[in-house]
């Protein structure tokens, strides 16, 4: 890991770089800011959004900036901007007691490396780096999001939330007796059991503003940007109602399904992801012993 002591350090290490990369900078993927850039377009930058220069108009789906953060070791992918496409490398490094994110990123669209698929063109290879990109943050199974997709921007939630002093509610919850579905139905069954349910929470959260993933097994991960505890709490008895009332059949069983929740909403002082993961699970655990198939509340 590359160590700075002042701003001065830090600028020319990163014009030796420009020497071979397109863009070089520094980020803080925690609140998703370039600290320092130099590059195509050349500033030192306090507070600029990082994504900004992908022109997608959002956080980065697979950010390997927070990966690399979170695993300290330097990550690589393909990303693209309009007909461009650029290899991204992102490396951990520590400048005044602090980690940040060293990104360097280099224009590949006429290199070798790409130059043997050129017959299938840039459209169609953009395409192919969009659906891998997609692949590392979507859950094979039920085709939401998976733990990774929770981890890289779930701490993007919260900053927003404290930033624009706004309402955070999210929910745990999974699949009331699972274990014995599978036990005696047999994991194909368990298999339709779980893409039913991430099915029905797609079809009732808020496509613009709230997103599920699956966090691991038969649980479930929610968020609810903006909306009060109340009608979180609303949505989740929707889905528990819609879920009491289908079953599966599988030879001449008919298998009921039910969940248990727990739901928990932000305080401003709150920014620990373990914290609010602790505190989730405490109410769905809550929910399991008071006879399942209920919610179960705390801020």
């Amino acid at each position: 890991m590359v160590i700075f002591n002042g701003e001065k350090e830090v600028v020319n290490y990163l014009e030796k770089l420009e020497q071979v990369f397109n863009t070089v900078r520094i980020v803080d993927p925690r609140v998703n800011k370039i600290i320092y850039q130099v590059g195509d377009e050349k500033y030192l930058a306090h507070g600029i959004e990082c994504y900004k220069f992908w022109e997608k108009g959002k956080v980065c789906d697979n950010c390997i900036s927070y990966q690399s953060f979170q695993e300290q070791r330097t990550i690589n992918k393909i990303e693209y901007k309009n007909d461009t496409i650029y290899m991204v490398i992102a490396s951990p490094i520590k400048l005044r007691n602090h980690t940040y994110i060293l990104e360097l990123i280099y224009d590949i669209t006429q290199t070798k490396i790409l130059m043997e698929q050129e017959d299938i063109g840039t459209r169609m290879q953009i395409g192919t780096i969009y659906d891998l990109n997609q692949k590392t943050i979507i859950d094979d199974l039920t085709g939401i999001y998976n733990r990774r997709y929770i981890n890289q921007h779930f701490s993007d939630d919260i900053y927003y939330a404290m930033k624009n002093k706004e309402k955070l509610t999210v929910a745990m919850l999974d699949i009331d007796n699972f274990k014995e579905i599978n036990d005696n139905y047999g994991y194909l069954v368990g298999d339709l059991t779980l893409k039913k349910l991430a099915g029905l929470i797609e079809e009732e959260i808020r496509v613009d503003s709230d997103w599920v993933a699956r966090y691991g097994g038969d649980e479930f991960f929610i968020t609810f940007r903006g909306i009060s505890e109340d009608r979180a709490i609303m949505i989740m008895n929707r889905i528990k109602k819609r879920l009491e009332d289908t079953t599966i059949e599988f030879e001449n069983n008919i298998i009921n399904i039910t969940i248990s929740v727990g739901i928990y909403t932000l305080e401003y002082s709150t920014k620990n992801f373990n914290d609010i993961i602790y505190k989730l699970d405490k109410n769905l655990k809550k929910a399991k012993k008071s006879g399942k198939n209920k919610i179960v509340v705390s801020r």
